[in-house]
């Protein structure tokens, strides 16, 4: 179903892999964050949900302006969305490492705001630079790998994530949910590497839609 002389090409090898990374570090920072708030810090699944609204308005943002940049931008923008999401994990990690599991939940605020809009400015051109150097032929196959590797992501993701979480429970939820964020920086730092390698956007390529989640 595959035609796998499409793995000679590195940018779409490299988009896959980074398409998995970036999709590791989704379902699975879901989870960690709702541990961390249910059951770390004693909030109701409804608190919790408005806790997540700050990351929601911020990718609502990002997300409505990302096709139109990502036909001037392209492959940067892969880079800046990635950078600002790992910065995201790595400045919520610094909020929680200081409040623990009673300080103030407003601390959370700048680390959500940036890994929304990092989400935001990531998902639509890392989708899109590896498809458009598919030949139109191939593009239903591409399409239909990076779907894919989404969805492997998602479930490799909570995986990995949840066992070092899981793992670390012995000295404490928040403890566990740092050391969750420190690997997702980790991905995304990888996501931003192979960002270089993506192809560039021809300046003809029609403007993208945004992949659904």
């Amino acid at each position: 179903m595959l035609d796998l002389s499409l793995f000679r090409r590195r940018s779409f090898t490299a988009g896959l892999v980074g398409q998995l990374a970036l999709w590791c570090g989704q379902a699975s920072f879901f989870l960690v964050l709702a541990l961390y708030l249910q059951d770390g810090r004693g909030m109701s699944p409804l608190d919790s949900g408005l806790v997540f609204m700050t990351l929601a308005a911020a990718y609502l943002v990002t997300s409505s302006r990302a096709p139109a940049l990502t036909v001037h931008h392209g492959r940067r923008l892969v880079l800046a969305g990635a950078l600002t999401l790992a910065s995201g994990h790595i400045t919520l990690l610094v909020a929680v490492h200081e409040i623990g599991s009673d300080g103030s939940i407003a601390a959370l605020a700048p680390g959500l705001l940036l890994i929304g809009a990092g989400m935001g400015l990531c998902i639509t051109p890392l989708t899109t630079t590896v498809l458009a150097s598919a030949d139109p032929q191939r593009a239903g196959a591409v399409s239909g790998t990076l779907a894919t590797m989404q969805q492997l992501g998602n479930a490799l993701g909570v995986a990995v994530t949840g066992l070092i979480f899981f793992d670390s429970l012995d000295r404490g939820i928040p403890h566990a949910f740092e050391l969750s964020l420190a690997e997702l920086a980790v991905l995304l730092l990888l996501v931003g590497a192979l960002s270089r390698l993506l192809p560039a956007i021809p300046a003809t390529s029609p403007e993208p839609v945004e992949q659904a989640r």
